[in-house]
Formats: C-alpha cells, sequence, structure tokens
C-alpha cells in the first residue's frame, strides 16, 4: 500500500488532480473491458464470469487504493486550509480540475419538546408547527442569542469535493461540522 501524498499548496493540489485524471481513466478502462469480456461470457459457465471480476478486481483494487489515499490528502488539505481558499469563493479552477466547498446551514436542537415550549413562553408561535414541531425555516431568522433562549443552535457543514478537468462528475471527499 502506497503513501497518501503530501498536498500542501494548491500546485501540489493540482498535481494531485493530474493523478487522479490517470487512475480514473485506467479504472475506466479496466471496467470497460470487464464489461466487455462478462457480456461475451454470460452465456457461458459463471465460474469465468467470476474469474474475469476477481481478476478485474485485483488489478484495480491498488488503482482505487491510491485514489482513497489522494482524496484523503486532498481532503486534510481543504479542511486545514478552506478559509483562505473559499473567502471569495465557493470553487476554485485549477489547471486539471476545480476542488470546492459546498456550505450549508441548519437549525439543530436537542430536545423538539424543550424547543417548542421555550418557543411558545417566549411568544413565538410562529416559529412552532400545528403539530408542535419546530419550523426550522422561521428559527432561520433567528439571531444566535434568540437560539440559545429556546435551545437550538445554528449549525454549519463543509462539504468539499473536486472535479476533474473534462469530466462532470464531481467527487465528494469529506465534510466538516462547525
Amino acid at each position: 500500500m502506497g503513501k497518501a501524498p503530501k498536498i500542501a499548496s494548491l500546485e501540489d493540489f493540482d498535481s494531485a488532480l493530474v493523478r487522479l485524471i490517470e487512475l480514473r481513466q485506467e479504472l475506466n478502462e479496466i471496467n470497460a473491458k470487464t464489461t466487455k469480456e462478462v457480456t461475451r461470457l454470460q452465456s457461458k459457465v459463471t465460474p469465468q464470469i467470476e474469474q474475469v471480476q476477481l481478476a478485474a478486481g485485483k488489478v484495480a483494487q491498488p488503482l482505487e487504493d491510491e485514489i482513497s489515499r489522494i482524496e484523503e490528502s486532498m481532503f486534510k488539505y481543504q479542511k486545514q486550509n478552506h478559509r483562505q481558499i473559499y473567502q471569495e469563493t465557493q470553487s476554485y479552477k485549477l489547471q486539471f480540475g476545480t476542488i470546492g466547498c459546498l456550505q450549508s446551514t441548519s437549525i439543530e436542537f436537542e430536545d423538539n419538546k424543550t424547543t417548542v415550549r421555550k418557543l411558545e413562553r417566549i411568544g413565538r408561535d410562529d416559529a412552532v408547527k400545528y403539530e408542535k414541531t419546530v419550523k426550522k425555516n422561521v428559527l432561520q431568522g433567528f439571531t444566535d442569542s434568540l437560539l440559545r433562549k429556546v435551545e437550538a443552535f445554528r449549525q454549519v457543514k463543509r462539504k468539499f469535493y473536486y472535479s476533474l478537468k473534462g469530466d462532470t462528475a464531481k467527487f465528494t471527499i469529506g465534510e466538516i461540522v462547525e
């Protein structure tokens, strides 16, 4: 098992994207050959099909392992540097692909009944559904101070991804919750 690359800059990130392009192309070729061979053998005995799939799996596994290690390094770099990289934009275009961070914010609370009771106590029935559940869309407009009074809090999630040049697929490589 190889070692994950050290990614300490956007240039290193771009180099990792180049390697991912190469690895994914190899995997696509292996998968295409496997599919073609499996289709050819489908009318024959099942053990032959399983042998082809097993052989392809053995060839593909090191490539998949390397992809995992590279993606792990990419996530570590993005996690450590997301405040600098994504100050002005959600994605950053590099020579061999794009990296990005999708941020979502949600309102969470420990106990629905407690939050409903406290919302009613402070006269904010507009934030409570008829079935006595909290309307999170209304709480979105609350200040953090008001959220604390009703035992709720704002939760920020950041999903990190990359896409390769010439490919529309986005690969999510990790998420942090702040």
